[in-house]
């Protein structure tokens, strides 16, 4: 284990105040008791500072900070700029974490000096049981984190292009990858930690903690699938759009970066071809804004996917 190694666990929280103190007894419980959690308050309207202040009263190791309301990743950063620790545990403010991953965690980088962020297994849950636990967001089974050990940078980078391979609360991260990556995305409205980790892979190595003990827990909130998916989609085009400037700055001149790119290029024909068939197949004006956005061959790929993806759902 990392001796006294100091962690700080930031929960950006707003309007939460129903679930923050279930999550701040999950830490709380933690068997590795040197950490600090830094509640970042982002203009809640309900009684979460109440809460946490009394909670603070009596472990004097949860801090409460309050700024106006300016979203999640402003939230983020905001922990990051207050935080002492030599670690970095991400946590939303409704979520939970098992009671050995902090000290396994630790324990993992102890064992490989060369480690930037160790991640783990991530179970999802409902307000109705949360002892019934799922694999993946859409409550079923299909585990979809991808498992990165001693990888090259171009394999991590060449999964993150293709998705991103964990959620937020997963990973424990060392100082250093923080302090060379920076602050969080304030432009995206989600998307944000996808991006986040696509930096951390052009300089630090990922390892996968397989062990039982280890895991995040996501709750899970019913809300408007088709409204989450334009919001998603919307944020992807300028994620992969971000993916580009990125590569062309670490590895413009390799064979890897070329193929980095144009696999990059290829998955934006999703996003793409949705906002074409959500905005009409015959809009002239968003047409033009596509081609000089992405270019006409770009343009020409995403309209092709959106009419066969057409065809395909009408014949269903």
């Amino acid at each position: 284990m990392v001796a006294k190694a100091l962690v700080s666990i930031i929960i950006p929280s707003y309007n939460y105040a129903n679930f923050i103190i279930e999550t701040l007894t999950s830490i709380r419980g933690q068997k590795y008791e040197h950490w600090e959690a830094i509640v970042v308050d982002d203009g809640s309207t309900d009684n979460t500072e109440a809460l946490v202040l009394e909670l603070a009263k009596v472990d004097a190791r949860i801090i409460y900070v309050y700024q106006e309301n300016k979203g999640l990743s402003a939230a983020r950063n905001t922990g990051i700029k207050k935080a002492s620790g030599d670690y970095i545990q991400f946590l939303d403010a409704d979520d939970l974490i098992s009671e050995d991953k902090i000290q396994l965690q630790l324990d993992h980088f102890a064992a490989d000096k060369n480690l930037g962020i160790s991640y783990c297994n991530t179970y999802y849950f409902t307000n109705n049981n949360i002892q019934e636990r799922y694999r993946s967001l859409d409550l079923t089974q299909q585990e979809w984190i991808i498992r990165l050990n001693d990888r090259p940078t171009t394999e991590q980078l060449w999964e993150l292009v293709n998705r991103n391979i964990m959620p937020v609360n997963s990973p424990l991260v060392k100082r250093e990858v923080v302090k060379k990556v920076g602050d969080f995305n304030t432009e995206l409205t989600s998307l944000e930690d996808w991006e986040y980790w696509f930096k951390s892979a052009m300089y630090f190595k990922f390892g996968y903690l397989d062990n039982e003990r280890a895991y995040g827990m996501v709750r899970v909130h019913h809300t408007s699938m088709s409204k989450d998916l334009k919001k998603m989609y919307l944020n992807e085009i300028v994620v992969r759009s971000l993916f580009q400037i990125y590569i062309d700055d670490a590895m413009s001149d390799s064979e890897e970066g070329r193929k980095l790119k144009k696999e990059n290029m290829r998955l934006l024909k999703r996003p793409n071809s949705y906002f074409i068939a959500e905005e009409g197949f015959f809009n002239v004006k968003h047409a033009f804004q596509m081609i000089k956005k992405n270019g006409l061959k770009q343009f020409m790929s995403a309209y092709m996917k959106a009419i066969n993806d057409f065809r395909k759902k009408n014949r269903a």
